[in-house]
């Protein structure tokens, strides 16, 4: 309510940015969204529901980008770096709660069908040949 306040009074236009400008404000959004991702993610005993709902949020945000920018490989990268997190999500805590490293968890509690979907938009990312943070984040939760 102050904002839509604030932006009346100061007289701030508020519109949906052309295609052009999408490319430089893309950066923000992207943090933003991992930002929301990583809140719901960092749930310490993997309990609290409205966390998770956050990390649902951040993936839905991020696949809401990815289909309005197909082409642009940080969209893709991110959504696949949360995915690759979300599909391993059962595994991350063991029966008593304590965090399972990776290299110790059971992989048949990852979830093959998040894999898969993530590794494709890592593959269309890549084909665009303009590695960035996201991807690479990505990249290195796939190996």
């Amino acid at each position: 309510v102050r904002a839509k306040a604030r932006i009346r009074e100061t007289g701030i236009p508020f519109r949906v940015p052309e295609k052009a400008e999408l490319g430089e404000r893309l950066g923000a959004v992207l943090e933003a969204i991992y930002a929301t991702f990583a809140e719901g993610w960092s749930d310490p005993t993997g309990t609290d529901s409205r966390r998770r709902n956050l990390a649902g949020e951040g993936i839905w945000l991020g696949r809401l980008v990815a289909s309005l920018m197909p082409d642009e490989p940080e969209a893709l990268g991110l959504l696949a770096l949360m995915l690759f997190a979300e599909a391993r999500r059962s595994a991350r805590r063991g029966p008593d709660g304590d965090f399972v490293p990776l290299a110790e968890q059971d992989i048949a509690l990852w979830d093959d069908s998040l894999i898969d979907d993530a590794e494709a938009l890592l593959a269309r990312a890549a084909q665009r040949g303009i590695i960035g943070r996201y991807q690479l984040e990505a990249a290195v939760q796939s190996a």
